[in-house]
C-alpha cells in the first residue's frame, strides 16, 4: 500500500515497474515471519526451516518429475475447462508487456523465477508446512498447506493448477526434507512463465 502511494505520488504508471518492488517486499515479509515466528521464538537453525541438503536419494531429479507432472495438470486443467465453457475458471492471460522493457524486464524476471520462489519455498514448505506435520500428519499438512498457497496467489482460475503444484512440491518437501528440491522445481515452472511472455 505504501508503495503504491509513493509511485502515485511520483506519477509512475508504469505497472512493471512497480511489479518487482511489491514481489521483493512480500517475500522479505514471508522470510522474515518464519525467522520471526520459526527461528527466533524457538531458537532453531534456519536448517529447520529446510535450508539443508536433500536427504532422499535422486533428490535432484525429481524436481523435473514434480515439474513435468504441475504442467502436464496444468495443461489438462486449462482443456477441461476451457471445453466445459467454465470462463471464470479459465488460466488468466499472461499480459504482453507485463514484465516491462529493459532492466524493469531483467529485475522482473530475476525476482518472478529466483526471489519470490526462494521466499515461497521458505515460507510455504519450511515454515508453514513443516509446523503442519507434527499435527496433522503428511497428507493433511501437504493438503491445509497447499490450500494456503493457491489463496495466496489471489487468481480464482489458478488456485486448482497451483494448488496441485503446492501438493507436489510438498511432496518434494517431505520426501527430501529440504528446501532445494520444490525449490529447483519452483524456480524453473517460474522461468516457464516469465520466458513466455
Amino acid at each position: 500500500l505504501v508503495l503504491w502511494l509513493v509511485f502515485e505520488i511520483a506519477g509512475i504508471e508504469d505497472e512493471a515497474a512497480f511489479t518487482p518492488w511489491v514481489a521483493a517486499i512480500l517475500g522479505a515479509l514471508m522470510l522474515f515471519a518464519a525467522w520471526t515466528f520459526g527461528v527466533k521464538r524457538y531458537r532453531a537453525t534456519w536448517q529447520a526451516l529446510g535450508l539443508r541438503r536433500p536427504q532422499a536419494p535422486r533428490s535432484f531429479t525429481m524436481p523435473w518429475l514434480a515439474l513435468m507432472g504441475s504442467l502436464a495438470f496444468t495443461g489438462v486443467y486449462s482443456a477441461v475447462v476451457s471445453a466445459l465453457g467454465l470462463d471464470s475458471l479459465e488460466l488468466p492471460p499472461i499480459e504482453e508487456g507485463l514484465l516491462g522493457q529493459g532492466a524493469i524486464r531483467v529485475l522482473n524476471s530475476v525476482v518472478i523465477a529466483g526471489w519470490a520462489p526462494f521466499a515461497e519455498e521458505v515460507f510455504f514448505r519450511g515454515f508453514i508446512l513443516a509446523a503442519l506435520v507434527p499435527s496433522l500428519g503428511m497428507v493433511r499438512a501437504a493438503i491445509v498447506g497447499s490450500v494456503v498457497f493457491a489463496a495466496a496467489h489471489l487468481t480464482l482460475g489458478t488456485m486448482v493448477p497451483i494448488f496441485v503444484t503446492g501438493l507436489l512440491l510438498s511432496w518434494l518437501y517431505l520426501r527430501s526434507r529440504s528446501i532445494w528440491p520444490p525449490l529447483v522445481a519452483h524456480m524453473a515452472q517460474n522461468l516457464i512463465a516469465v520466458s513466455v511472455v
